[in-house]
């Protein structure tokens, strides 16, 4: 049944993926206002822009990322068409938890990069939108959860016959 609490978790964490396409979830900027030109990196899932005094361009896109968030995406929404073979769809969800970290450890260190070549006195910092990889994995962990426990009442139910 596709009306299940899981259904609604694992297309949260799909609404969050989207959003990562959009909103910036790390930013390097200057630690210190410096005079002259100020340039910010904002990081997204789709591309990193390269903000220079109200001017916004296209820096790079981080592939690694963006094919990451774009499997964490698909595979959310795959998830919840899953819901006759429970054990798979567990299985899978696990797997898409660690995809997110590997995703969260694949934006650090490309922010970490940037860093590195925008210069010394640069650091990096967490916009609002910092919160979507964590809130990505708040929803599939619930939708673990709640697979594990529509999986045990199953096969209590399988006992009672």
């Amino acid at each position: 049944m596709i009306q299940r609490i899981q259904t609604v978790y694992l297309l949260l964490a799909a609404m969050a993926g989207v959003f990562m396409f959009i909103v910036p979830v790390l930013t390097v900027a200057p630690e210190v206002h410096q005079e002259g030109s100020l340039t910010v990196y904002q990081i997204s899932g789709l591309q990193v822009n390269q903000i220079n005094q109200s001017e916004s361009t296209l820096y790079l896109r981080p592939w690694a990322v963006l094919i990451t968030n774009a499997l964490v995406l698909l595979m959310s929404v795959f998830l919840v068409f899953l819901y006759k073979n429970r054990p798979l769809q567990l299985r899978l969800c696990r797997l898409l938890f660690l995809l997110i970290v590997v995703q969260m450890v694949l934006l650090v260190l490309g922010a970490d990069k940037i860093k590195e070549i925008a210069g010394v006195n640069y650091a990096m910092s967490f916009p609002v939108g910092a919160i979507l990889p964590v809130l990505e994995l708040v929803f599939v962990y619930l939708a673990a959860n709640a697979i594990r426990s529509d999986e045990r009442l199953v096969r209590s139910a399988d006992r009672l016959r």
